[in-house]
């Protein structure tokens, strides 16, 4: 199986994406061959023309990596057209858009958006209407306060 790896060389995302990438290695062990490109992590152009390569030159099974929101626009129409699966991994990201949705798309987030979301939903419902909520303004704190403005 051939995986392709997005990967942020660079930058304050390096750590990251040597994580990923020894991982997948210690956990696949010698059954997949990784193709790791760099994507330089915030920028579409560069993160599409990775996968571009990935999907087109190195013909991978899956892409696997980090990908900014803003770039999954710019790559969707070749992922739904080449119908090659594509799992994103973005720690504390944004949910994805109504226009991103695509069944070749996989995004996974350690973002707390989704279980903040859904208790804030059920709070409101079965416990009250309104709350005191103190958050910190970095990464997570931002989803955190946002799940639970769009409770309803």
């Amino acid at each position: 199986m051939r995986i392709g790896l997005l990967l942020s060389n660079s930058g304050h995302h390096s750590y990251t994406s040597s994580d990923l990438y020894n991982s997948l290695k210690l956990t696949l062990d010698d059954a997949c061959q990784y193709i790791p490109k760099d994507t330089n992590f915030a920028i579409p152009a560069d993160n599409q023309k990775a996968i571009k390569e990935l999907v087109l030159y190195d013909n991978v099974d899956f892409i696997v990596g980090f990908l900014e929101y803003c770039s999954i626009t710019v790559v969707k129409p070749l992922i739904q057209q080449t119908k090659t699966p594509l799992i994103i991994f973005n720690s504390g990201e944004h949910p994805l858009l109504k226009a991103d949705v695509s069944p070749y798309i996989m995004h996974l987030s350690l973002s707390m958006f989704n279980s903040t979301y859904s208790a804030c939903k059920w709070a409101f419902n079965k416990v009250a209407k309104s709350f005191t909520s103190l958050h910190t303004f970095f990464e997570a704190g931002y989803s955190i306060l946002y799940a639970t403005i769009c409770r309803t």
